[in-house]
């Protein structure tokens, strides 16, 4: 049985307040806490900063602070405050994540002579000691930590997964530094902010504590990272409380001591059902990702499909939902284990090596040039020959086959290229159709140099 737990504060926690670990709700006070303290030469900040790569929705939460362990049991299963953040991020293992935080912690408070009500003797006294569970939960207030907490999540989406991990790496160790106190410019150098402006860069933010300007909206990486740098300021000033200490009853001096109900196993089944439920929000965003961007992948499954494996993710989500329902009301006999099975079709195509890099084209029966192909977002890049009509374009990539209009600049001609590349995209065979000028459809080869 435990003695203690450290667990998110929630709205009417306070010092003596019963809690019930199972579903997170606040139950009657019990406990008269008495003085509250604070530890001695401890009034200093306690300030943890991260930024890293994170691939997978369970390392997203323990950034977050939440904990499988301790809160898998109701927390996952609500749709308030950071798991209702966490779970709008929408992670997925096609996007690159990177998950920067600030935890800051002032002084701890507790209450060190806590002791039962009057009101609340009679019940353990007469035995009832489920009826006293009942009104009281599992455990009491007993300590709550001051400070303030700032989180940021940035998915990032470019037309390869090497380039999103790349760009991932440079903003990791351009901030790194500045988060470990060897600098205070925020600012990018112009080469990644260019390379940021080619990718999808979505970012999320989550705060407690700071005021006024303090919690204004940071929309780019350079106000987050500056935030971050500055948060601890706000908090010394301005903070909040966001963890508490819940005691077991066990701890106070009872005079016949609560027999406590044994849910040790049931908050054991509880946390797989948690994480199995995030493997399933995991998986189900994979399938949303592949719906809202076909063209990344060489061969993207049918719609129907993509669909199909929807609804199948969302029926197990709502089995296992139930299923820890039901535990959290019969932990004898209403835990089994859960299992989950993927669809026997399920699997996660191949990425596009991506389009971009320098290429030569040489043409059936002579003529030769030079491609470079500029990622400009999503599935498309900035065409640019030298040679021949050294011609400018948009290349739009459709799984293995791009398409481009082009216009030369050293003539009024016009036409479209396609060029079909293979499974390693080194190489393309290429089909030329003129719009204007020129007439007729010429053929070659395009060729990866660079």
């Amino acid at each position: 049985m435990f003695q203690s737990v450290d667990v998110p504060w929630t709205q009417g926690m306070n010092f003596g307040m019963g809690v019930n670990l199972l579903n997170g709700q606040i139950a009657g006070k019990a406990v008269d806490p008495g003085p509250v303290t604070t530890t001695v030469s401890a009034a200093g900040q306690t300030v943890t900063y991260q930024l890293k790569i994170v691939t997978s929705l369970e390392e997203i939460y323990n950034s977050l602070g939440i904990s499988v362990e301790a809160s898998g049991h109701y927390g996952l299963f609500s749709a308030s405050g950071k798991v209702k953040y966490a779970n709008e991020a929408k992670f997925n293992t096609q996007s690159t994540f990177l998950v920067a935080h600030c935890f800051v912690e002032n002084a701890f408070e507790q209450c060190e002579g806590a002791m039962l009500t009057d009101a609340a003797k009679p019940l353990l006294k007469a035995g009832q000691t489920t009826r006293f569970q009942d009104r009281f939960g599992d455990g009491f207030v007993r300590g709550m930590q001051n400070g303030g907490e700032f989180h940021s999540i940035i998915s990032i989406v470019s037309s390869t997964s090497a380039e999103q991990k790349s760009l991932a790496l440079s903003l990791q160790a351009k901030y790194e530094g500045i988060l470990a106190g060897g600098g205070v410019d925020a600012s990018l150098d112009q080469e990644t902010k260019k390379r940021l402006e080619k990718s999808d860069l979505e970012i999320s933010t989550y705060q407690r504590g700071g005021h006024g300007d303090e919690t204004s909206l940071t929309k780019d990486i350079e106000l987050v990272m500056s935030r971050l740098k500055a948060f601890p300021a706000f908090i010394l000033a301005n903070p909040v409380p966001f963890g508490v200490q819940i005691a077991s009853y066990q701890t106070l001096d009872l005079p016949d001591g609560p027999n406590p109900i044994d849910i040790q196993a049931q908050k054991e089944a509880l946390t797989d059902y948690a994480r199995t439920m995030l493997r399933i929000d995991s998986l189900r965003n994979d399938v949303e990702f592949m719906q809202l961007n076909p063209t990344l992948y060489k061969k993207p499954p049918d719609v129907a499909v993509l669909n199909r494996w929807s609804d199948f993710f969302a029926s197990e989500r709502s089995e296992v939902v139930t299923q820890a329902s039901r535990c959290a009301n019969n932990p004898v006999g209403g835990c089994p284990s859960f299992s989950f099975k993927l669809p026997d079709d399920f699997s996660i195509p191949e990425r596009t090596a991506g389009i971009a890099g320098v290429w030569r084209l040489n043409l059936d029966g002579g003529g030769f040039s030079q491609w470079t192909l500029t990622p400009r977002g999503g599935n498309q890049c900035d065409a640019v020959e030298e040679g021949l009509g050294n011609a400018r374009g948009i290349a739009v990539l459709e799984g293995t086959v791009s398409s481009m209009t082009f216009a030369a600049t050293v003539d009024a001609t016009t036409g479209r290229y396609t060029w079909a590349f293979d499974d390693s995209f080194t190489s393309a065979t290429v089909t030329l159709e003129f719009f204007t000028v020129h007439t007729g459809i010429l053929h070659g080869r395009l060729i990866k140099t660079a």
